[in-house]
């Protein structure tokens, strides 16, 4: 038991805290140190598999290894998450994602037919048979799944919409995985003395407390409103998944209970694998939206600048093209104002000589030499003030269409935790299968016996 409790705090450990150290790993010595930093884990790894586990003695069963359910296995998950990452692109009804979920279900009903009649089965289905592990296989899922829309999406807003360092963004979301070390051994004790159903259910609540929080974080977000949302979802990960890994094994031995973990183990990869899918298709999808809200928000503000048509669709075309690059940045009044026809020195010469010969047609011919220089003059200022003018009004403009921006790049981040927080709530009554008849019967009985 001291073995599955070190296993399951640490793998709810791994999914937190891998982006954070990826991240600093990544900036500071490269890329490739990723994988060199697992090199002493898996030795340590090793090392306390020896200490910990009875493995001398121990009876070897000779099996296969079921080719046909991996492939099937393999072909499901694939086509699920495919259609996932790609739906916003194809279509959700188009033929390629009709095919995709032909494929995974086929595969999936392929997959149980295979495993129910092989002798040595990727997963053994007499595992799902118990209501215990059929509840902590479904709490791995959800669990893993709301806490990597956590820690994938919430570092790229920290630097790309806060515009945070990596390093800073990493520190930002370490407090989930310092709550889920400290909960998470915790959490069995909480059970022995609280019930399962109340501390499963009691985690996926605090759960939707954090995203209920984090759907109201923007740009201006301070360090405490970006911390204490993630403290409670470390918290509430921690509750779930403390007692899950001891939970889902408590009904099996032997074989049994090595499959048992070997399921929830892949189960766990599972719920990550979808919940990149879903969070990053679904940014994707409200990203495309709200780009096309930034696009009609400029349209309509850029008819307040006093310029030509012509001109407002090139500023405009400016602002397109900064938009899609995904950075309106401070200086991009500079390069719009360069847009600005009256910016360039041979059209304002050309613009000026039109407004005096205009003044001029207007002057007798026998005064009209005499005249030039001085209309010329008061032209010439005119047209600056003008130009003046202008240059503020595409100023307002830029930073008003910069500040829009931002928010709705904001918000395409915070419409998923918001749109997430009804469906944790929902997914908390898988608390429910953890239900005990027999044992609230039996302390009813005593209950009753004692009072009377």
């Amino acid at each position: 038991h001291v073995a599955l409790a070190i296993l399951g705090v640490t793998q709810g450990l791994s999914a937190a805290l891998g982006p954070v150290i990826g991240g600093i790993i990544t900036q500071n010595v490269g890329w490739r140190w990723v994988f060199f930093v697992n090199v002493p884990i898996c030795i340590l790894g090793i090392i306390l598999c020896c200490i910990m586990l009875q493995v001398k003695n121990e009876e070897r069963i000779i099996s296969k290894i079921d080719w046909i359910g991996l492939i099937l296995s393999s072909l499901a998950i694939f086509s699920f998450t495919l259609v996932l990452v790609k739906g916003n692109t194809w279509g959700w009804q188009s033929n390629i994602a009709l095919s995709c979920y032909a494929i995974s279900t086929i595969s999936l009903i392929l997959f149980v037919l295979v495993e129910r009649k092989i002798h040595n089965p990727m997963v053994n289905l007499k595992l799902f048979k118990d209501r215990m592990f059929v509840g902590a296989s479904i709490v791995v899922i959800l669990s893993n799944l709301f806490l990597i829309g956590v820690t994938v999406l919430l570092p790229t807003f920290l630097t790309k919409i806060q515009h945070r360092t990596e390093i800073e963004a990493a520190f930002l979301v370490t407090p989930i995985s310092a709550m889920i070390f400290f909960v998470s051994p915790v959490a069995a004790t909480l059970i022995k003395k609280f019930g399962k159903v109340t501390i499963i259910l009691s985690g996926f609540l605090i759960m939707g407390l954090s995203y209920y929080w984090l759907q109201m974080i923007d740009v201006n977000s301070t360090n405490t409103e970006i911390i204490i949302p993630c403290m409670i979802l470390g918290v509430g990960y921690g509750l779930v998944v403390g007692p899950i890994t001891v939970l889902s094994a408590s009904s099996f031995e032997g074989e049994l209970l090595t499959a048992s973990q070997s399921v929830v183990s892949m189960l766990r990869q599972v719920g990550i694998v979808l919940a990149v899918a879903i969070f990053v298709s679904n940014l994707t999808h409200n990203l495309s939206v709200n780009k096309e809200n930034v696009y009609r928000y400029a349209e309509e503000k850029v008819r307040n600048i006093h310029v030509d048509s012509a001109q407002q669709t090139e500023i405009l075309q400016v602002t397109k093209e900064k938009i899609e690059k995904k950075s309106i940045e401070t200086n991009v009044e500079k390069k719009q104002n360069e847009t600005f026809v009256g910016l360039s020195k041979e059209k304002k010469d050309e613009l000026i000589h039109q407004k005096v010969d205009e003044v001029l047609s207007g002057v007798p011919v026998e005064y009209r030499n005499i005249k030039r220089e001085e209309v010329t003059n008061r032209v010439t200022k005119e047209v600056e003030k003008q130009e003046e003018n202008i240059k503020k009004e595409i100023l307002v403009f830029s930073n008003d269409v910069n500040h829009y921006t931002q928010n709705q790049m904001a918000m395409s981040f915070t419409d998923l935790y918001k749109a997430s927080v009804p469906i944790i709530l929902v997914c908390a009554l898988v608390s429910l299968l953890f239900w005990e008849e027999k044992a609230l019967s039996k302390r009813r009985r005593e209950r009753v016996v004692e009072e009377v």
